[in-house]
């Protein structure tokens, strides 16, 4: 018994170490992104491809700030 519990723990150890490098991941992804979309505003672009670009920057923020701090 004290050998199960014992994988156990160590299963969902490894599992939440795995889920916090994903995390971190995928936070910095989105930070490059933010970068990406910033540098595209910058250019000259349609009114419909700025509010893409207005929404896409709102939705890549939302995820930082529920997912990443």
């Amino acid at each position: 018994m004290q050998r199960i519990c014992t994988a156990i723990v160590l299963i969902v150890a490894v599992y939440a170490c795995q889920s916090a490098s994903r995390a971190a991941n995928d936070c910095a992804r989105w930070e490059q992104q933010i970068q990406t979309v910033q540098q595209q505003m910058r250019r000259s672009h349609t009114a419909a491809q700025g509010n893409r670009l207005r929404a896409r920057l709102r939705d890549l923020r939302a995820r930082i700030a529920h997912d990443c701090r």
